[in-house]
This record gives C-alpha cells, sequence and structure tokens, in this order.
C-alpha cells in the first residue's frame, strides 16, 4: 500500500489542539483520520479530476496516462495542439489542478 509522507501540517495552535483532543476523545489515531480525510478527498473530487485529465489529454494529444503521470511529476504537459477547441469552463479546472 502506498503512503504519504507529508512531514509537518501547519497548523494555528488551536486548530492543533483541537484536533488532537477530538482525537483522543474518540480513541482514534491521528494517522486513522488523515487516511480518511485523504481517502474522502479523493473520492469527493475524482470524478471533476479525472474530466479535466481527460480534457488534458485531448487538448495535449496524450493519453489519460500520460497527463496523470506528467502531474505527478509536475512535469509540463507541453504544447496544446494547434486545431483544438478550447472549452473555457474546462480550462479553469485544468489551470486548478496545476495550482493544486
Amino acid at each position: 500500500m502506498a503512503g504519504l509522507n507529508l512531514g509537518v501540517i501547519p497548523l494555528s495552535d488551536r486548530d492543533s489542539d483541537y484536533f488532537r483532543v477530538m482525537v483522543n476523545a474518540h480513541g482514534w489515531t491521528a494517522r486513522t483520520v488523515m487516511s480518511k480525510l485523504v481517502k474522502d478527498f479523493v473520492q469527493e473530487n475524482k470524478e471533476e479530476f479525472d474530466a479535466a485529465v481527460t480534457y488534458a489529454s485531448r487538448k495535449y494529444g496524450l493519453t489519460f496516462d500520460e497527463v496523470f503521470h506528467r502531474l505527478l511529476e509536475k512535469k509540463s504537459l507541453g504544447e496544446p495542439l494547434s486545431n483544438f477547441s478550447v472549452d473555457p469552463e474546462m480550462e479553469e479546472k485544468l489551470n486548478g489542478l496545476a495550482k493544486k
């Protein structure tokens, strides 16, 4: 199973204290809570993300997997195809991927 090494997550002292109290009060571990938060985030955003990656694959003439791996590795997608018809709504979503 893959994992994420996030190091220290910056929080205010108050938020950090509340998080620890909530975790302790429920008998959970911080790792369990963070794992659930990440899983929930991925599930909530996967469909929109997949649509943006599919759009990017058409825009740049790449496969879904090529776009996915380039984003994973923070690599450029290259130049868009010259005959590509831009969808402003999808461009906004795609630009959001690059900023996340």
